[in-house]
């Protein structure tokens, strides 16, 4: 009795100990931090919610046999860690496609010179697995654009250029920009 006391407690310490590095490496000090960008303007309202890698030294963009973080025609979060979120409060147009206002995911699977987008009907999720295509409420795809900065940490911001809102993924060399209307 004595003795199955003794593994109760061991086991559960170790299992606490493991709840409590989740939670730590996570959460509170993730080595890919949460990031959120926002836009607003008049009544619309606009947010991405996402983890943000690093670089470090890394091909980030490629083949798989070349051992590419992101290897081309597979499955992205399109970040780290959670799923990576899109928030409209009002219908916009999406890559000249009508989405309706919600809270959804978004996974991308990226090529070399193009990447197909995905916003999905469930936002919420680790993001480690591929979310199910048939719940996808539309892909669209996009060209790959060069940039001569090299952006160190993924960065996804909303930019208004040219009178066109832009949202902007940016990492390494890649840029991809989706207008938003």
């Amino acid at each position: 009795m004595k003795l199955l006391k003794i593994i109760g407690f061991t086991l559960g310490g170790l299992i606490l100990l493991v709840a409590i590095l989740f939670v730590y490496t996570t959460f509170i000090n993730p080595k890919s931090p949460r990031e959120q960008t926002t836009f607003t303007q008049d009544e619309l309202s606009l947010s991405v919610d996402y983890s943000s890698p690093f670089k470090r030294d890394r091909l980030i963009f490629g083949k798989q046999e070349d051992n590419a973080l992101v290897p081309y025609g597979n499955y992205w979060r399109l970040g780290a860690n959670m799923a990576t979120r899109l928030k409209n409060n009002q219908p916009i147009g999406f890559a000249g496609r009508p989405l309706a206002a919600g809270d959804y995911r978004l996974y991308v699977i990226p090529y070399a010179d193009h990447w197909i987008i995905a916003v999905h009907s469930d936002p919420i999720g680790s993001g480690a697995s591929t979310p199910d295509p048939k719940e996808d409420i539309m892909r669209v795809q996009v060209p790959v654009m060069s940039s001569e900065e090299v952006s160190e940490q993924l960065t996804i911001n909303f930019i208004e250029k040219a009178n066109t809102l832009l949202l902007r993924f940016h990492w390494d060399t890649t840029l991809i920009n989706i207008p938003i209307n």
